[in-house]
C-alpha cells in the first residue's frame, strides 16, 4: 500500500507560528513535496510567521478563544478546498474535534484530532492525574495548590490548563510555597517535584490499533521546547504508551512527559520536540497524516541512540 497523498491533498495547519506546526509542515514538505498543498493559519500576520515559507497560503485567524474563531476557520477551510485540518494548541484541537462531531466541517474534511471529550481531558491536568490513577499508570500526585502538602524534595506548581511549561515554578522550600499560594491566581495545580531524568515520548496510534513511540531524553530546554536531546526506542516506554492511548482513547499522534518513571503531563498532539524525532529517522508527523488517508507509512526502527541538536535560522519574508 503506497503512503503516497491522495489527489488534491491539502494540509491546514492551525498555530502555524508555533515550534509544533513548523515542523509538522517542514516534514510534510520535505517527503511529499507540492504533492499536498500547505496552508498555515495562525493569529500573527504572515509576514511575522516563518511558516509562511513553507506553505502555498497563510492566514491570519483570530484566537481560539475569540468567538469569530471558528466560523473563520469554517470558511477557510471552504475556501482552500482543505482536506485535512491539523490543529495544534490544545483550545484549538478541543474546538476541531468538536466542529468534527457535530457535522459543522464541509463534508470529507479530516481532523487530526482525537474525541471531544478525551481532548478536554488532557486540557485539565487535574483531571488526567486522576484519571492516570484510577487506571494504575504511574503518574505523581494531584492536588489543587491550596490542599497541597510540603514535599522535601519541592513542590512544583503549574496551571490547571497550560501547555510548554508556561506559568510553572518551583517552590524550593515551605516557605516559598506559602508565597506562591498567596499571590497565585486561581486555577494552579501542585506536584512533588521529582529529579530524575526527564523524556518526552512521541508516539503515534494508528486506525489499526497499534501504537508507535520514540522517546527523547530532555537534555536541554528552552520555553519548554526541547533543544537538546537523546532519541531512542525503548520496549518499556512504547508499552506505556500503549496503555496511556487505550486508558485515555487517544487516537493519531500525541506525546506525554515522563519523569523518573511517572507521566507528568499528556498532549493530544504532537509537541515542538517532535521534529526532532523526525530528523532521527522516525516521522511520525507523516505518518500520522499517511493514516488518516488509509495509508500505511514504513517506519524502520531506529538502530541505535541518536543525539539531536537545533539551532536559529532566519527567515526572511
Amino acid at each position: 500500500m503506497t503512503d503516497r497523498p491522495p489527489s488534491g491533498a491539502c494540509l491546514l495547519a492551525g498555530a502555524a507560528g508555533t515550534a509544533t506546526a513548523y515542523g509538522l509542515l517542514r516534514s510534510v514538505r520535505e517527503r511529499w513535496g507540492a504533492a499536498v498543498r500547505l496552508v498555515a493559519a495562525d493569529i500573527n500576520p504572515p509576514h511575522l510567521v516563518a511558516a509562511t515559507t513553507l506553505a502555498d497560503a497563510s492566514h491570519q485567524v483570530p484566537l481560539a478563544a475569540d468567538p469569530g474563531f471558528q466560523a473563520r476557520i469554517v470558511e477557510l477551510v471552504a475556501a482552500e478546498a482543505v482536506t485535512v485540518w491539523w490543529p495544534v494548541l490544545d483550545a484549538e484541537i478541543v474546538i476541531a474535534a468538536d466542529l468534527r462531531e457535530r457535522g459543522l466541517l464541509p463534508a470529507g474534511v479530516a481532523v487530526v484530532a482525537p474525541a471531544r471529550a478525551t481532548a478536554e481531558l488532557c486540557l485539565d491536568k487535574q483531571a488526567v492525574a486522576e484519571r492516570l490513577q484510577a487506571l494504575g499508570l504511574p503518574t505523581p500526585a494531584t492536588w489543587p495548590l491550596a490542599d497541597a502538602p510540603w514535599d522535601p524534595a519541592g513542590i512544583v506548581v503549574k496551571p490547571r490548563s497550560g501547555f510548554g511549561s508556561r506559568g510553572l515554578r518551583i517552590a524550593e522550600s515551605e516557605t516559598e510555597l506559602e508565597e506562591i499560594r498567596r499571590a497565585a491566581e486561581p486555577g494552579l495545580v501542585a506536584q512533588p517535584r521529582l529529579r530524575g531524568d526527564e523524556y518526552t515520548i512521541d508516539a503515534l496510534r494508528t486506525r489499526d490499533g497499534s501504537t508507535r513511540a520514540v522517546a527523547r531524553e530532555r537534555i536541554e530546554t528552552k520555553a519548554g521546547v526541547s533543544t537538546k536531546a537523546r532519541v531512542f526506542e525503548d520496549a518499556v516506554l512504547t508499552e506505556l504508551a500503549a496503555r496511556l492511548a487505550d486508558g485515555l482513547e487517544l487516537t493519531g499522534p500525541f506525546c506525554f512527559q515522563v519523569i523518573d518513571g511517572a507521566i507528568t503531563d499528556v498532549n493530544p498532539r504532537p509537541g515542538g520536540g517532535t521534529r526532532m524525532t523526525v530528523a532521527a529517522g522516525v516521522d511520525l508527523h507523516c505518518a500520522a497524516l499517511a493514516d488518516v488517508w488509509g495509508h500505511m507509512l514504513e517506519l524502520p526502527p531506529l538502530p541505535r541512540e541518536r543525539f539531536v541538536v537545533r539551532h536559529w535560522e532566519e527567515n526572511v519574508l
